[in-house]
């Protein structure tokens, strides 16, 4: 479950993202077919999707980070323990 956590990280980022975009527009164009006002529907379908967009970044830079972390993690403790960065005795 725990293996290969920022890739992970970074396709979850993906979906959320995409999620939130389409939810944002479709949110939007039932705002502006159900009569509300035309300027915040509008810039409810385009801004909502850019502010999506932007805020996956975050996310998907963390799982980047943690991938990043990772390799270096096994190259500096060997392929053996790729998945555990402290011992056991140290905590």
């Amino acid at each position: 479950m725990y293996k290969n956590i920022g890739n992970k990280i970074q396709i979850l980022a993906q979906v959320i993202g995409i999620f939130e975009m389409i939810v944002s527009f479709v949110s939007g164009l039932i705002m502006l077919l159900s009569g509300m006002s035309p300027l915040t529907s509008i810039a409810l379908m385009i801004g909502g999707p850019i502010v999506a967009w932007i805020s996956s970044w975050f996310l998907y830079g963390y799982g980047v980070l943690i991938e990043k972390a990772c390799i270096i993690a096994r190259n500096t403790c060997g392929d053996d323990q790729t998945d555990v960065y402290y011992d056991e005795d140290e905590i």
